[in-house]
C-alpha cells in the first residue's frame, strides 16, 4: 500500500497489555477513507477512531508568514524590536553628527558598519563615492 495517499491518520494507543501500538488509516477517496475509518473503529477499539474522526478537516491555506509556534512568535517579535532599535540608533548618530555628502547633502545609513553613504547616482551612471567613516588609506611598507 503507498504512503502517499491523500487521506491519513494515525493514532498511537497503549493495549490491554502495557504495549503501545500505532494504527494508519490510508484512502485515496474521502468514501473510502471514511469505510476504512469505520473498519479500523471496529478491530481496534482503543485507537480512538470514531465517526467524528471520519470527516476529515479542509485543509487550511498556509501563511507563509506566519509563526510556527509561540516561541518563534516571540522571537519574531524581539528581532523586529532590535532592528528597530539599531536603525533609530544609527539615524540619531548621523543626525546628531551631521555626516551627509558634502556634493548632494543627503546620506543612508548602511547595514554593513553603522557608518553612512551617499546614495546619489550620478549622470554617468555610477554611484557617489562617498562614506562614513572615510575608508582609512593603506600604508605601504
Amino acid at each position: 500500500m503507498a504512503s502517499d495517499y491523500p487521506f491519513s491518520v494515525t493514532s498511537k494507543y497503549t493495549g490491554p497489555d502495557g504495549a503501545e501500538h500505532l494504527v494508519t488509516v490510508r484512502a485515496p477517496t474521502v468514501e473510502q477513507f471514511r469505510q476504512h475509518l469505520a473498519d479500523a473503529a471496529t478491530v481496534f477499539p482503543r485507537a480512538g477512531f470514531t465517526a467524528q474522526a471520519a470527516a476529515p478537516a479542509a485543509p487550511a491555506a498556509a501563511d507563509p508568514q506566519a509563526p510556527v509556534n509561540i516561541a518563534q512568535a516571540r522571537r519574531q517579535v524581539e528581532v523586529a524590536e532590535q532592528v528597530k532599535g539599531a536603525t533609530a540608533n544609527v539615524r540619531e548618530q548621523r543626525e546628531a553628527t551631521d555626516h551627509v555628502c558634502p556634493d548632494h547633502g543627503v546620506a543612508k545609513a548602511s547595514r554593513y558598519n553603522g557608518g553612512s553613504y551617499c546614495p546619489t547616482k550620478l549622470d554617468d551612471g555610477s554611484y557617489c563615492k562617498w562614506v562614513w567613516p572615510a575608508p582609512k588609506k593603506a600604508t605601504g611598507s
